[in-house]
């Protein structure tokens, strides 16, 4: 009774033709194999990690739907309990603030307007000494920034909130 091992009748008909290779092709099989061996490994890796991550979201979403259905039950049993037994819910401290403060009179309150105004303190460049242009002045009160048109020194403006 013969036994096949990788088409070989024997593992001695393996190693006979392994040794007949020439020695770069013996360098080839081995490292065939040693490839082979780490994409097995790496297959049944990423395999028990799918297999895992499975069981992990399902026992998750098993645990949020258990939840919920008691959560769901505790609601209706509680609502069942008041309606039969006649008494009021008791009333949580956020809403009891809100009944206190509903016979307070309410203050009106007048917002107050902020406005931006812009207050020119640049009348000459201090790179160049060269005096700035009312187009400049205007360009700074509207974008916020400008350039000296003589040496290209940038100016930012600084806007003051008036509240009235």
């Amino acid at each position: 009774m013969a036994t096949y091992v990788m088409g070989f009748e024997s593992w001695d008909a393996f190693i006979e033709w392994y040794s007949s290779l020439p020695i770069v092709g013996q360098l080839f099989v081995i490292i065939g194999v040693f490839a082979l061996i780490a994409l097995i490994i790496t297959g049944v890796y990423y395999l028990l990690k799918g297999v895992a991550y499975l069981v992990y979201y399902i026992l998750k979403g098993v645990y949020y739907l258990i939840r919920a259905l008691i959560y769901a039950h505790y609601k209706f049993f509680e609502e069942l309990y008041y309606l039969i037994s006649g008494k009021e819910r008791p009333i949580k401290e956020s809403k009891a603030i809100e009944q206190q403060t509903e016979n307070i009179p309410k203050e009106i309150i007048i917002p107050t307007i902020k406005t931006k105004e812009f207050y020119p303190k640049v009348k000459y460049c201090s790179e160049c000494g060269s005096e700035i242009s009312e187009g400049v002045i205007q360009q700074l009160a509207t974008k916020g920034v400008a350039f000296c048109p003589h040496c290209g020194k940038g100016f930012k403006s600084n806007f003051i909130e008036i509240e009235g």
